[in-house]
């Protein structure tokens, strides 16, 4: 049954295709539901697999690793995989009611499913070069989703992205086609081996490998390669943003744990390295994801700090909460220790469902409101109870406060930072989540807490709200219910550390 592991591929992708056809019909909407509905079954079906029976890998047309095209699903892709299904319903459920006829007829539907197919694809590939061709799916999807409104902003916005990216996936092509020339192949599980066996030159590996890093660091939002997330972000459609932020930004990242920590972790500079020699190649990139990764906080959480506009406060927050991510997994790098990567995963968890709430709601608010300035808005509790019951969930979370999802996620992070003794990292820790908790609450006692504002308040559409309270409700479930999480990201983690698991999925006989 390792057939099972392309469904989570096909499903969006045929949707994709089927939501062109259907564009301009009266069943688009219910086409593109019932795909979202069928990509949860088959990621849940994929987990079930995974979680009973261990990882399964799939190599198209027969041809066996690692000369053909290899698909390998872990504890670690089905983790990214239910995330991505579960936001991704809750998106489309939101675009059936806020995306107008035009945008729908425009092929909305079929943008939005191409990014989840490559987002899915990227969760679950083999080899380096359709890593790349994911993300170009990806990024291709994005940059019509950014321009969708056809104003000069966004699509300059869009223009802007567009050049960017293609600078990022130029080098990207340039650092894999270096790694091939040095390791002789493309498969990851096959790299793995080569390196481990220290019979490459591995003073190229280090320097391209810092290059792929940028390169994800850019496509994840690391400081100083963030510039370009608040004003996408903010000029995208909710439920855009929503999976562009909360699931997107996510691919980066789960490239990097499975690159640096599946695939190079066994690589070691040579003695005679003039710097860092004999070190492993992970502790190099892992120094320098630290210090990115503390800008970031930093940077972020002062950007959203200082706006008044509740989209753009958000995108700004994305930006800082991506460092509450990468420095557990920097610590990891440098120690190979199994905690401060379950923190990450953790926080990828909490982050992934809070922050496209939060997105979608802030759509919600300029829906019924026309603004989304702070100064123009209060009382929001008094008109929308529900509203406001999720936005405290989803923002509280991100804040840490118990017993929601997000708890649990700050918690570890600060566990791992304390576990390894740097007082730098805790000290960036601290600002960070005391910023996180001066904006929200901000937001709160603006917004929602504050005195009514005279306007004209219009009604949500239902399957706006109740997208929302999926997600919000989830947030809270799961943090009431951490044990069954703590499990997942448990073995998820050691399948992202466990690099001879991985060859022998991958290899098998071949080893």
């Amino acid at each position: 049954m390792n057939q099972l592991i392309v469904l989570p591929l096909i499903v969006p992708l045929a949707t994709a295709v089927l939501s062109i056809l259907f564009r301009k019909t009266r069943f688009r909407d219910y086409l593109s539901i019932a795909g979202s509905a069928g990509y949860l079954i088959a990621t849940g079906l994929l987990a079930s697999r995974i979680l009973s029976e261990g990882p399964i890998s799939y190599q198209a047309g027969g041809w066996p690793a690692p000369y053909g095209i290899t698909l390998v699903a872990d504890q670690l892709s089905i983790l990214m995989l239910l995330l991505t299904a579960t936001v991704a319903f809750a998106a489309n459920l939101y675009s059936w009611g806020y995306i107008n006829d035009r945008g729908k007829e425009s092929g909305y539907y079929a943008f939005l499913h191409f990014m989840v197919t490559g987002m899915s694809g990227a969760f679950i590939t083999g080899d380096l070069f359709n890593l790349f061709v994911m993300f170009e799916l990806v990024l291709m999807s994005s940059y019509a989703l950014v321009a969708y409104s056809g104003s000069k902003e966004s699509l300059f916005i869009s223009m802007k992205y567009v050049v960017l990216n293609l600078i990022g996936s130029s080098l990207m092509l340039v650092a894999i086609g270096g790694l091939y020339s040095v390791t002789g192949t493309l498969n990851m599980a096959d790299m793995a081996l080569i390196l481990s066996e220290g019979s490459v030159n591995m003073v190229p590996v280090l320097g391209l490998s810092i290059i792929l890093f940028c390169v994800f660091a850019m496509k994840s939002g690391l400081v100083p390669f963030h510039f370009w997330a608040p004003p996408v972000y903010s000029n995208s459609p909710p439920p855009a943003s929503a999976l562009m932020a909360g699931i997107s930004k996510k691919v980066g990242i789960y490239a990097v744990i499975r690159l640096y920590l599946t695939v190079f972790s066994s690589a070691n500079l040579p003695e005679t390295a003039l710097v860092f020699s004999g070190q492993p190649v992970n502790t190099v990139i892992g120094y320098l994801v630290a210090v990115m990764a503390s800008a970031t906080v930093i940077i972020g959480g002062l950007g959203a700090l200082n706006r008044e506009s509740l989209d753009k406060l958000l995108s700004y927050s994305s930006v800082g909460q991506v460092g509450f991510i990468y420095i557990p997994i920097s610590i990891t790098m440098i120690t190979g220790e199994l905690t401060p990567l379950m923190a990450s995963l953790i926080y990828i968890l909490g982050h992934g469902l809070g922050k496209p709430t939060l997105f979608m709601i802030s759509g919600i608010v300029e829906k019924i409101t026309d603004t989304s300035n702070l100064e123009d808005l209060g009382g929001l509790s008094e008109s929308s109870f529900t509203l406001s019951a999720a936005f405290f969930i989803s923002a509280f979370s991100l804040v840490g406060i118990p017993p929601l999802l997000g708890f649990f996620a700050k918690f570890k992070v600060f566990e791992a930072a304390l576990i390894h003794g740097n007082i730098f990292l805790v000290s960036v820790l601290f600002a960070g989540a005391v910023t996180t908790l001066l904006y929200f609450s901000k937001v709160w006692l603006k917004a929602f807490f504050g005195e009514p504002v005279e306007t004209d308040i219009k009604e949500a559409s239902r399957k706006e709200v109740f997208s929302v309270i999926i997600l919000a409700v989830l947030i809270l479930v799961m943090g009431i219910h951490f044990e069954v999480v703590y499990q997942l990201v448990e073995q998820a983690a050691e399948s992202g550390l466990n690099s001879q698991a991985y060859i022998e999925t991958v290899l098998g006989d071949g080893l």
